[in-house]
């Protein structure tokens, strides 16, 4: 349960060396490259968030671009997901290519990128290098777990909440991708023979029509037996959970579970988030622009939710890990912090007013450096300031982003409400919900906190890579655009 948090991150960072094949192929539209080549770095493409022109640099081979149908892919994610998003693996190399020393890097990095690069690897997992990946991340259900919080806040026993947690469904996370296989390519065997050689997982490739299954030891458990029906490569990893993986004509699709239990338990978690209703977010996150190299979107609420999840599940493990060891009432102590301090994640969210809501994030790279581009739905409550102070977009350098932009953002919002008038408490209240609220402020609740930059709690912007931020509003949205130079990738 401890490694709920750490697995949010964990997933999206292996994501490149997950795929999957095997199964009869269904009929799916068709892949084609795109008309034109792609630009002189596989993290360029025409698209609304472009990077402007940097200075000539080496940089990786171009990845030529693939058409997708985006519309299809989006639909078989899950419709409760706290984040969804789109990522093109391939201009991670340009991120490895902006290190201090690439080829110490690439060395460090040899069992999970055998042959130097991201690319290389989308290759020998069948793979295709120039298609984007979809992805949604969906946390532990909330409800079942506060219970049983709230009961040792109360003073229930150790092992009475113990045997509680064993009477409860399995909880955890969920990650699905959605990738396109590289045409005629076997993905799972493919993908099958790549991991295999790698120390982090262990693999099982299904039988389907015409594949028997692959030989095992007498003794090993297999993993294709605890996976749903129709599954076509089964991989455990004891730092990511269990994952499994199907094919639908060219999508390649691979959900993700980790919930620091049992494989059989693993397997019934995966089982019960594969069968749930698929949709995406419907009319949320509609600015997700799959030509980037990494968009993605955060619903506050579903956020909030992951978050605050999340800490009853560490608070949980931190009583269980003491055992014995915790006296009556410092368990109860220690439950009651957990419980406050998770579920600040829900007040958080849920603001007396709302300014702004359906925060999305676009990043493109070049050689010499990156664009960003956020993008939020302003609310009735923010709407008419902001559209009276940005008449026309609005550019600064980093020496005057305080000066000129954030006056702005001040006078649009106008009142950020009474319950963010103590402004330091609130950003204790950020610090006790941890990473979930920092989903929750991107999506929804940063002007809210305004307030923490008043007063000489501005930050220093003069040493980062940045060479102009605009703000701009159109159509009921507030856009920022930042530019900059090569990410500090090695301080990261």
């Amino acid at each position: 349960m401890l490694r709920a948090m750490r697995s949010l991150i964990l997933a999206m960072a292996a994501s490149a060396l997950i795929a999957c094949g095997g199964a009869e192929p269904t009929a799916e539209p068709p892949v084609t490259k795109a008309a034109t080549a792609a630009p002189a770095t596989p993290a360029l493409a025409a698209s609304s968030s472009a990077p402007e022109s940097g200075p000539a640099e080496a940089a990786p081979p171009a990845v030529a671009r693939v058409t997708i149908d985006t519309a299809a892919a989006i639909a078989r994610l899950p419709t409760n997901a706290a984040v969804y998003g789109w990522f093109r693996p391939a201009a991670a190399d340009t991120l490895l290519s902006w290190t201090k020393d690439p080829k110490r890097l690439a060395r460090e990095l040899s069992d999970a990128l055998p042959g130097g690069s991201v690319r290389s690897l989308l290759a020998d997992l069948g793979l295709e290098a120039g298609a984007p990946i979809a992805f949604s991340v969906t946390g532990p259900d909330r409800a079942p777990l506060e219970k049983i919080v709230k009961a040792l806040a109360g003073g229930k026993g150790l092992t009475g909440v113990q045997r509680d947690l064993t009477k409860l469904p399995p909880n955890g996370v969920h990650v699905r991708l959605l990738a396109t296989a590289a045409p005629g390519a076997d993905v799972a065997a493919k993908m099958a023979a790549t991991l295999s050689k790698m120390q982090a997982f262990t693999v099982e490739r299904c039988p389907s029509a015409g594949q028997p299954a692959a030989p095992r030891p007498a003794a090993a458990k297999s993993l294709c037996g605890l996976a749903p029906e129709g599954t076509a490569l089964v991989f455990a990893s004891r730092h990511l959970g269990l994952a499994t993986a199907t094919i639908r004509g060219s999508q390649v699709e691979i959900d993700f579970v980790d919930a620091d239990d049992s494989l059989e338990r693993e397997a019934a978690l995966l089982g019960a988030r594969t069968k749930a209703p698929s949709g995406g977010p419907k009319d949320r996150c509609t600015k997700l622009d799959p030509e980037a190299d990494l968009s993605l979107c955060a619903d506050a609420d579903q956020a909030a939710e992951t978050g605050a999840a999340s800490g009853m599940l560490m608070t949980l493990s931190a009583v269980g890990a003491a055992g014995d060891g915790l006296g009556t009432d410092s368990r109860r102590e220690i439950a009651k912090q957990g419980l406050a301090e998770s579920m600040r994640n829900i007040e958080l969210a849920k603001p007396k007013r709302v300014l702004l809501d359906d925060g999305t994030l676009s990043v493109t790279l070049n050689a010499g450096g990156f664009t960003a581009l956020g993008s939020w739905a302003l609310s009735k409550n923010g709407k008419a300031g902001i559209e009276a102070q940005l008449t026309q977009a609005r550019c600064a350098t980093p020496n005057e982003i305080m000066t000129v932009l954030f006056p702005l953002l001040v006078a649009g919002f106008g009142d950020r409400g009474a319950d963010f008038a103590k402004i330091r408490e609130r950003e204790v209240h950020v610090r006790e919900a941890g990473f979930g609220a920092v989903l929750v402020l991107f999506a929804r609740t940063w002007p809210n906190f305004l307030g923490s930059l008043e007063g000489g709690g501005a930050p220093r912007l003069d040493q980062a890579p940045i060479t102009k931020a605009c703000l701009s509003q159109a159509g009921g949205r507030l856009e920022a655009k930042v530019t900059g130079g090569k990410l500090p990738v090695d301080a990261l």
